[in-house]
């Protein structure tokens, strides 16, 4: 994560123009509207929405900055009050630009470069019509009308529940129309590698506590070896960049699996040994063989058991 930091990142933003607003949001108070360009914030001139977010950023949460908006040809200032949700977002068109292995969309059919036109009948044209026109379908077979290439295509896609994100998804993201390399001091990247290593270890137990819980199935925050190599030959269709960060990803996984408490693992050593330290006496070598043969049981059952998975999907 570091390295990948160091040499620098391709962030992919958005044209500073205005595409949503939430009613009632600072945005909506200030007296934006959709379709607004902002040209500057509190008189830096801003291109992108990254630079956009940046500069207002710089003000503090609780700050007032002034807007400099061009709406029908005009020019006219707007005072925005900064808050962690400003209560809007960019202008995102509705074409597809990356495709998610093995979700519904994929299997479907959509391409990268797809441009969603209508679903169940009902006009796309932002990207933010799509939740909304994904949700009116509770999760049944939805009819999607996209231009490929000049030609007019009619797809039929059944959207998946994610618990993680606690609404129904086919596996899309939309295409961003403008690439910007930043770069980082070491220090910054240092801080920024340990909080991506934190965001990842976090996952596991997320999942893990969401199957506990009954809002996810296993299988849905589970995956084997294919799944990993289609995601990994997704990345690299991406770039060196974006497939060096999943393989970090996966190391920090394994890293949190290993601490599991299941014998066998070295999570579970760690509680075996905690165990031993409290009762003051080491434990039989027959019951360190007995656990042994569970731990390696589970493990190998969970190994078939995420394959079956994977070939299913």
């Amino acid at each position: 994560f570091f390295g990948v930091l160091l040499v620098g990142l391709d962030l992919t933003t958005y044209p500073a123009v205005v595409g949503e607003v939430t009613a009632g949001g600072p945005a909506a108070k200030a007296g934006l509207k959709v379709g607004d360009r902002i040209t500057a914030v509190g008189g830096t001139p801003v291109v992108n929405w990254m630079e956009l977010d940046e500069e207002a950023g710089k003000t503090g949460k609780g700050g007032l900055v002034d807007l400099t908006v061009v709406r029908a040809g005009g020019t006219r200032t707007v005072r925005l009050a900064v808050d962690a949700d400003p209560g809007m977002g960019p202008l995102v068109e509705p074409l597809v630009g990356t495709v998610v292995p093995m979700y519904p969309a994929s299997r479907a059919g959509i391409r990268t470069g797809d441009r969603v036109l209508a679903i169940d009948g009902k006009p796309v044209t932002r990207w933010v019509d799509l939740p909304v026109r994904i949700a009116a379908g509770k999760g049944k077979p939805s009819v999607f009308r996209i231009r490929r290439d000049g030609a007019i295509l009619t797809l039929t896609i059944t959207p998946k529940w994610d618990a993680a994100h606690g609404r129904a998804l086919i596996g899309i993201e939309p295409k961003a129309p403008l690439a910007v390399t930043k770069r980082f001091g070491p220090f910054t990247c240092a801080k920024y590698a340990a909080l991506e290593i934190g965001t990842v270890a976090a996952e596991i137990p997320k999942s893990l506590w969401l199957v506990v819980s009954g809002k996810a199935a296993f299988k849905d925050v589970m995956g084997g070896p294919i799944l990993i190599a289609r995601l990994g030959i997704a990345k690299a269709e991406q770039g060196l960049a974006d497939l060096i960060h999943f393989i970090g990803l996966l190391n920090v996984q394994l890293l949190v699996v290993n601490l599991l408490p299941i014998p066998v693992l070295d999570g579970g050593m760690i509680l075996l040994a905690v165990l031993e330290a409290l009762r003051r006496r080491r434990f039989a070598y027959a019951t360190y063989a007995r656990l042994t043969n569970v731990g390696a049981s589970l493990l190998i059952g969970l190994m078939l058991y995420t394959f079956f998975v994977d070939l299913r999907r």
